[in-house]
């Protein structure tokens, strides 16, 4: 169920947003476990290269897992200014998001309006069918 659904809500940002998988600079998934990570990376056919994982030293962070990683990988200098990104979750069997931005750093925080209207190309929430 999970992988399925992180794939579908994947796929479906990245068609709102006119952008494929092969697109992407970087996945940042929920950190549920390496086996949901790695399975929903092989169905979308994004590179292992690409898929941004920390689980291995924290664990299941729940909610936070995503911001956890993605200030991980800034720090790291894994993401450059104009990257685009792909952030992915679920959450208790009920909830799914993805977004899928172009990493600006230099904009001004805090994010206006318009400003994250331009920098946020597509997000989806809901459960799958």
């Amino acid at each position: 169920y999970a992988v399925r659904a992180m794939e579908q809500i994947s796929r479906d940002a990245l068609a709102e947003a006119g952008r494929a998988p092969e697109d992407l600079v970087a996945l940042i998934p929920h950190q549920a476990n390496s086996r949901i990570i790695n399975a929903t990376a092989e169905r979308l056919g994004v590179p292992v290269e690409k898929v941004m994982m920390n689980i291995e030293r924290y664990g299941n962070t729940s909610a936070a897992s995503v911001p956890i990683l993605l200030d991980e990988v800034v720090r790291a200098g894994q993401i450059k200014d104009m990257d685009l990104i792909e952030l992915v979750a679920f959450g208790g069997g009920v909830t799914w998001g993805a977004g899928v931005i172009e990493w600006n750093p230099k904009a001004a925080w805090p994010i206006t309006g318009r400003e994250a209207r331009s920098s946020i190309a597509a997000v989806k929430t809901g459960a799958p069918a």
